[in-house]
């Protein structure tokens, strides 16, 4: 304080003059009450003027810096702003000085008299110690009111009434001095007033809006930045306790069903649409900055950063996650499947089911493949793998297979194709399916320790016959590309091939085992109900190539412009399968699914199973005519009864599989007359199909269309007159 005086005043030519100052600097010092305060803030003031006033004269910088300085103890903010060119330099003065200047009102009003009285008579002494020769200035500067005494009303005049207004204030003179910072300075005011809807959505912009062209001028480097700060601000309001305005102690980070459940949601303690708003955007901000991990291969903090947010936004986005990984690498996924575990698992806080949660997503990963199919047969196949990973979903994965090696079989022989495929490789992620498929004792181990899921494991065990049927034509096919007719051991092979596929699937086709497996299963007529309905999404089939299978481009799509006009076809082929008891009404898909959606209403009353079956199997298979050329159905999904759904996709298997093994006997018997294969090998499909002399409904007739069986007896001409060929060989020899 004595070095205040003293730079206040000239310098003391006099011992006595010294020791006066230093004695009254002394006794302001130590004086703890408000007039002490008082007085020394006001000399303060005096000095930043007094500075301020040289620093004019002799065009110094140094002298504004100094004045600034002692304003900054004075709350004299006309001397601080010109030292200020930030915009948080701005604000931090105005606000520091707002506050000083309401403190010293509060303690002005609430000292009595006596004090003020005591820091005038310090001040006029002050005063008069420097400026003996110039009695008008102790006058000027030491008003005779002892009211106006401290704070200067100069000084309370030049601030604004309220912090709103004060931060109004120094948004304008920020926004003349420094605009390129002007973001900065709107969030400290955020912040400062407890704008935290405002604060969050500031972080929540995506630069799409003429408002947030700040945040569209940034690198991507600067977003990241800026999307990691807003989601850990999210995290930090959510979780430390942090006041926030009015109504709420705290804010919560909760889904729209607990607030919507809330018995009193306007109560003190918490306010619904305050609450809401400021957890949406919260998690917006994580969820967005989760993606951005994602896309940046960050795969590591992609759970950590999941387990934060809310439970529907954590699942949706993990579940999208895991379905775009799904056809990388085995390993890959596994990966992504291990960290997700180990994070989920050890969480305790929030709403993660803990050991649980995995599970629920990779449920989701599986419906939401099913629903997505436009993307090809392959991706929801794949699917399977993420149930395959833990032993918690095996029951869930052998159903699923299940499902999906039905409904793909109906989609024509380039989705049983996929479906097998990649159904089998994502069973094989799981040590204990993959030994059940490769064991009989394995599979008798299962099914006695899940009794519960029996039947779905003894199917899963006859599409694995179908598969491995599938493989060896395969092996079939390309055996035969690469065949010299010149050399009789790859004719050996070859036939000895053919011969192992046909043995094997007039072997499986005569078993009926999917006849047994689906018997008990839901009809749609037995639940009492006068009836029942089954929908299908529809697109025309084509012919694919392997190749085409594998990359998962197998399906063919309609136009969108094309579209009403194969519905109108759809409806007509629909209407010409139909029979008394069954309606169908055919429209147009969901736009994404670009398929025709056909909805079947059957009447018990006036239908029964077999027949319901039999019209399905008539329309999966029709023939659609429209332009240029007429082409078949193949079904992309389809909803109904269980027993229903099987007894299709045995439908489409039986006859698929016995139609190849006879095009193969014929091939084989034609094109490779030395290959040796016996004449009478295969010469029981047609007995299979037909079915015996004496009882003709044992046969497997049911399961073919008109088109099929005429494509069958067609095969078996043609296979009479190889067969007669190499008899008149024989002969001639």
């Amino acid at each position: 304080m004595s070095g205040v005086l003293l730079s206040a005043g000239p310098a003391a030519d006099a011992q006595g003059q010294l020791k006066a100052m230093e004695k009254l600097a002394a006794e302001v010092e130590a004086d703890s009450s408000i007039a002490g305060r008082s007085m020394w803030k006001w000399t303060c003031y005096q000095v930043a003027e007094a500075a301020a006033q040289h620093a004019s004269h002799l065009s110094e910088a140094s002298g504004k810096h100094e004045a600034a300085v002692y304003s900054t103890l004075a709350g004299h903010l006309h001397r601080i702003l010109p030292v200020c060119h930030a915009s948080a330099d701005i604000l931090w003065a105005y606000t520091r000085c707002w506050l000083e200047s309401q403190v010293d009102q509060h303690l002005a009003k609430s000292s009595d008299k006596g004090d003020l009285a005591k820091g005038l008579r310090l001040g006029k002494d002050a005063v008069a110690a420097t400026q003996r020769d110039h009695p008008e200035e102790v006058r000027r500067v030491v008003l005779d009111d002892v009211a106006d005494f401290w704070p200067c009303s100069s000084l309370t005049e030049a601030l604004p009434g309220s912090l709103e207004a004060v931060l109004e204030a120094a948004h304008h003179t920020a926004g003349a001095k420094a605009a390129a910072d002007m973001e900065h300075w709107q969030l400290h005011q955020d912040i400062i007033l407890q704008h935290f809807g405002a604060l969050l959505s500031r972080f929540a912009e995506d630069g799409s809006t003429q408002e947030s062209s700040s945040a569209a001028a940034m690198t991507d480097k600067q977003q990241a930045v800026r999307l990691r700060l807003g989601a850990h601000l999210g995290l930090a309001l959510g979780y430390l306790p942090v006041p926030v305005p009015t109504t709420q102690a705290q804010l919560n980070i909760r889904s729209e069903e607990d607030i919507q459940a809330d018995p009193d949601p306007d109560t003190p303690q918490l306010d619904s649409s305050d609450d809401l708003f400021l957890q949406e955007t919260a998690n917006q901000l994580l969820e967005r900055y989760a993606s951005h991990l994602i896309k940046t291969d960050q795969h590591t903090l992609v759970p950590l950063y999941a387990c934060l947010m809310r439970i529907d936004k954590r699942r949706t986005l993990y579940a999208s996650y895991l379905h775009d990984l799904t056809m990388h690498s085995l390993e890959h996924c596994w990966l992504a499947y291990r960290l997700a575990q180990d994070c989920f698992d050890k969480w305790r806080s929030g709403d993660v089911e803990t050991g649980l949660e995995l599970d629920r997503i990779v449920e989701q990963v599986m419906e939401e493949a099913f629903w997505r199919m436009q993307e090809g047969p392959n991706q929801w196949a794949a699917s399977l793998r993420w149930l395959c990973f833990s032993d918690s979903t095996l029951q869930l994965a052998v159903r699923q297979a299940n499902r999906v090696l039905r409904q793909l079989s109906l989609g024509g022989p380039a989705a049983m194709q996929a479906g097998l495929q990649f159904a089998f490789e994502a069973v094989g992620a799981s040590e204990v399916l993959s030994a059940v498929l490769k064991d009989e004792a394995g599979s008798a181990n299962l099914i006695a320790q899940h009794p519960h899921i029996g039947r779905e494991c003894e199917e899963l065990l006859v599409w694995q016959e179908f598969y491995q049927l599938d493989n060896l034509h395969t092996e079939i096919e390309v055996a035969w590309a690469e065949m010299d007719q010149e050399d009789d051991n790859q004719q050996d092979t070859l036939c000895e091939l053919g011969q192992r596929y046909i043995s094997h699937a007039i072997e499986l086709c005569s078993s009926s085992m999917f006849n047994r497996i689906w018997a008990g299963q839901d009809s749609g007529y037995d639940s009492g109900s006068p009836g029942h309905k089954v929908q299908l999404w529809v697109a025309p089939a084509q012919e694919a190539s392997t190749e085409a299978v594998l990359s998962g481009s197998s399906y063919s799509w309609i136009p969108s412009h094309q579209m009403p006009d194969f519905v109108t076809a759809v409806q007509a082929a629909v209407d010409a399968c139909c029979v008394p008891g069954i309606t169908a009404q055919v429209k147009e898909a969901e736009p994404h699914c670009q398929a025709a959606f056909i909805t079947l209403t059957v009447s018990h009353a006036e239908t029964d199973f077999g027949t319901e079956v039999q019209c399905l199997n008539a329309l999966i298979k029709a023939t659609v005519p429209v332009q240029p050329q007429p082409v078949l159905l193949r079904v992309v999904r389809m909803e109904g009864p269980d027993m229903c759904i099987g007894a299709l996709a045995a439908m489409a298997a039986y006859p698929y599989t016995l139609l190849r093994a006879a095009q193969l006997r014929q091939l084989l018997l034609a094109e490779t007359p030395s290959c040796g294969l016996g004449m009478n090998v295969g010469h029981e499909i047609i007995p299979l199909v037909a079915g015996h002399e004496a009882d003709k409904s044992v046969g497997l007739t049911y399961y073919f269309t008109q088109q099929e069986l005429k494509q069958l007896l067609e095969t078996e001409r043609l296979t009479e007159l190889a067969i007669e060929q190499l008899q008149q060989g024989h002969l001639m020899q």
